[in-house]
């Protein structure tokens, strides 16, 4: 049997929480996926054209940001189209699930639920 290696692939988390960032960035580094993580919609924003980036992590109950998440999700998918976009709460608030691929709640489980959709995506293999 012939396997192929799978390409790094890219990370892009949004969160203000400098906890929860330095959190996936472990958990995900650990696991070969490259992650640059940001505080706030617009480091987001002038990040996102700086390279390719696979999946994007964002916090989707921020009320902080000066972009609603809803509006952020829509603009990320407009300048990266075949991201996989992650909807990361942890407010226990329903979400409006169409403005991402998928949603996750926060907790201990969820960095999992994240590779299981990366794996979903073909984007990661463990």
């Amino acid at each position: 049997m012939v396997q192929t290696k799978m390409r790094t692939v890219d990370m892009l988390v949004v969160d203000d929480d400098p906890l929860i960032r330095e959190v996936l960035m472990a958990y995900y580094t650990s696991r070969n996926i490259h992650v640059i993580a940001v505080p706030d919609a617009a480091t987001c924003l002038q990040e996102i054209t700086k390279r390719r980036y696979d999946v994007v992590v964002l916090d989707a109950g921020e009320a902080t940001f000066t972009i609603r998440p809803y509006d952020l999700a829509a603009t990320i998918k407009d300048l990266k189209p075949s991201a996989v976009l992650i909807g990361h709460t942890g407010r226990g608030q329903p979400i409006d699930d169409s403005s991402f691929d998928a949603v996750v709640t926060k907790g201990p489980d969820s960095y999992k639920k994240i590779l299981d959709i990366l794996q979903e995506h073909l984007l990661y293999s463990s």
